[in-house]
């Protein structure tokens, strides 16, 4: 981040915080009033749900960068209410009288510019999406969703193969000090905002080698958040963690997520639109093409084909101020979990749940409860269960994806 200081000697040096970073680059758009800067304003605007500001800063860049096609199509996510370019930090919706036709005419001019631009076709894909929920045509969205995970894919498979280079690129080597295999709705955001030398692997997960990763990606439809993978033998040299979440606060947080963040690349959008908490679950429950599923719903943890476990270390959100710090100080990381928002108590989150669909959830990941500790008040139980330093069961578990076989000891789960 580039550093600028005014008179008074304030300097914001915090890239995690989007308000620093606006006072930031205000500031330095003062004095250089450059392309990058405007863009990095916006997105620190957009982080904070600053949709108006986020308006006028595009306005001001358009009259010095004028046609410039990111800023049109970031005009046109705000516009319209959609942040599709921005993966995996989508942004939380704004009371705000949004524009859609006028937002499809600023990406279409931002397309014209230029036409091969993945980003601003999901913004245009994203657009489309939004309109036919708000008309509640479902088979229009879904008609919709069908491009969308083509361009998803496309975007992520490039981001994955950024990840490949960072982690196989010497200068990095000092830099890297941990891999985090970031499963979604599991406290992603604390654990990246904790410490440094953390590489993340968003929303992935790994084959035994780079020659399973087309097999793997075209083997069954993924949801957009999970559906790329990296293979395991390039990122060997780092230690590897990730953070696991109970089932009962994972499906809920995913429903929240869903009712409240402008993501309108995610195919499940439609079933939170359509259908009140139980009945969500419920249909998450019964299906086995599209994750989160009735299959193992932490498969990232697991390398295909051969099942073996890929990290080394696994937290859990609701212990994460003292399983984080524990592998930190494991491999001499100083991490310190910056937590943003409170689940609630265990009795406020199974409130949402009936006896019905509490039996339900343990019934469909009845291998995860078993396998991780997780209990039914939303939290874990007591005992020997693969979390925290997890080196004395890599050869005691395995998962089979094409087969959705969890095994311990050598026996199905």
């Amino acid at each position: 981040m580039a550093s600028y200081v005014d008179d008074s000697g304030f300097q914001p040096t915090d890239p995690n915080d989007p308000w620093h970073r606006e006072v930031h680059f205000r500031r330095l758009i003062a004095v250089q009033p450059a392309r990058d800067n405007f863009v990095a304003l916006i997105f620190s605007l957009l982080d904070q749900h600053k949709v108006e500001a986020t308006l006028e800063t595009c306005e001001a860049a358009l009259k010095h960068f004028p046609n410039d096609p990111q800023i049109l199509t970031l005009a046109a996510e705000a516009l319209g209410g959609v942040y599709a370019t921005r993966i995996a930090e989508t942004t939380k919706r704004a009371d705000f009288d949004y524009d859609l036709p006028g937002a499809l005419g600023l990406v279409e001019q931002a397309l014209q510019k230029a036409p091969n631009d993945i980003k601003g076709h999901m913004a245009r894909t994203a657009l489309l999406a939004k309109h036919r929920l708000a008309e509640k045509s479902y088979e229009g969205f879904r008609a919709v969703m069908g491009q969308a995970t083509q361009l998803h894919g496309l975007a992520r498979r490039a981001m994955a193969d950024d990840i490949v280079q960072q982690a196989t690129n010497p200068a990095n080597a000092d830099k890297i000090k941990a891999v985090f295999v970031h499963v979604a709705k599991c406290g992603g955001t604390s654990v990246l905002t904790s410490g440094a030398g953390i590489q993340s692997v968003a929303h992935r997960f790994f084959t035994d080698s780079a020659e399973e990763c087309e097999k793997y990606e075209n083997f069954l439809f993924l949801d957009t958040m999970e559906g790329t993978t990296i293979p395991l033998d390039v990122l060997s040299p780092y230690p590897r963690f990730t953070v696991i979440r109970n089932p009962f606060g994972f499906l809920h947080s995913y429903y929240r997520y869903l009712k409240s963040y402008d993501n309108y690349l995610m195919p499940d959008l439609e079933l939170a639109e359509r259908y009140e908490f139980l009945d969500f679950v419920r249909v998450i429950a019964d299906r086995g093409d599209c994750w989160p599923w009735k299959k193992t719903l932490f498969f990232q943890l697991f390398s295909q084909p051969s099942g073996k476990l890929a990290v080394d270390w696994v937290c859990r959100l609701e212990n994460m101020a003292e399983d984080l710090p524990a592998f930190g100080a494991c491999y001499g990381l100083d991490l310190t979990p910056q937590v943003r928002r409170q689940s609630g108590k265990a009795s406020e989150l199974m409130s949402n749940y009936d006896d019905k669909t509490i039996a339900l959830v343990k019934e469909t990941w009845a291998r995860e409860f078993e396998l991780f500790g997780f209990d039914e008040q939303g939290g874990y139980r007591e005992g020997d269960f693969l979390t925290g330093d997890v080196s004395a069961w890599k050869d005691r578990v395995r998962y089979d994806l094409a087969g959705d076989v969890l095994s311990l000891d050598g026996g199905a789960l």
